[in-house]
């Protein structure tokens, strides 16, 4: 399964907005051995796929996307931030888990 992932946070939100989806926003950068290990394991999972396949999907490179990390105050890669439908900032996951928690996690923010 093959997703597609959108390369600018203001489109993505956008994007959320109109379809009225989740965004996620993962945050990785090629130079970190960890971040590959969360695109190569995480990411591909296909739980993690399905869980993904229901909302707006970004993927931003940390290096370029420092401010962005700054503001929401997050030092560790990998790092996903997770927005409502509405734009709203709902939290973050950070750093590398296996897929079944990454779903948990990702899944526990859209809980009333």
């Amino acid at each position: 399964m093959s997703m597609e992932w959108l390369t600018e946070l203001d489109a993505g939100l956008a994007a959320g907005k109109r379809c009225g989806q989740p965004v996620v926003v993962a945050v990785t950068t090629g130079s970190d051995p960890q971040c590959a290990k969360f695109e190569q394991e995480t990411l591909a999972d296909p739980q993690v796929q399905k869980a993904l396949a229901r909302m707006v999907c970004v993927r931003l490179d940390a290096e370029a996307h420092a401010d962005l990390l700054a503001a929401y105050g997050s030092v560790t890669l990998p790092v996903v931030l997770v927005f409502g439908a509405d734009g709203d900032f709902r939290g973050m996951i950070t750093g590398l888990c296996a897929p079944d928690e990454f779903v948990f996690q990702l899944e526990d923010f859209f809980l009333d």
